[in-house]
């Protein structure tokens, strides 16, 4: 595929709706229409509900391709799944060069120790404290994974300034 210049969409840009996250629905098999409601509009979407093993598992019927899905996305007045959007997951438009893949993991790596961890100093942010209740060893494993992130940020960021 030739290089257009202009990128596909990722994840991040979506509002998601997660079967698994929604609250109230009754896990029996079959097929039923069921209104999800974002920002105050309704959506109408169907829900299949599929025998596995002794118990039940959910799925959104995507309403463009049909396809079982346990994620629709918000995209033009409407819920699609990830194939009809044509998106990617952010790691898959990283480049050598960029650094918002590095962002992506220095959050993702500090949300696994604080739910509400956000990056005011960007690259040089320092990686959350310890959780009361984590293990030292699965704490030092995780920071680690950031360190190593942030290191590799740093060294993209002084290569592109030429230091």
């Amino acid at each position: 595929m030739a290089y257009t210049g202009v990128s596909k969409p990722y994840k991040e840009q979506f509002i998601e709706v997660d079967i698994n996250k929604a609250k109230n629905l009754i896990k029996r098999p079959g097929v039923r229409r069921v209104g999800v409601k974002i920002e105050n509009t309704e959506f109408n979407c169907t829900i299949e509900g599929v025998q596995v093993g002794y118990g039940f598992r959910l799925f959104f019927k995507c309403n463009y391709c049909d396809s079982r899905v346990t994620k629709l996305y918000l995209k033009d007045h409407g819920l699609k799944c990830r194939h009809c959007i044509d998106f990617n997951y952010i790691s898959q438009q990283a480049t050598k060069t960029d650094l918002v893949y590095e962002f992506h993991l220095m959050k993702r790596y500090g949300r696994m120790l604080d739910p509400n961890f956000t990056m005011p100093h960007g690259i040089s942010t320092r990686c959350p404290w310890k959780p009361k209740n984590m293990h030292q060893k699965t704490y030092d494993k995780i920071r680690h994974k950031y360190l190593i992130v942030q290191n590799k940020a740093i060294n993209k960021w002084l290569a592109m300034v030429n230091l």
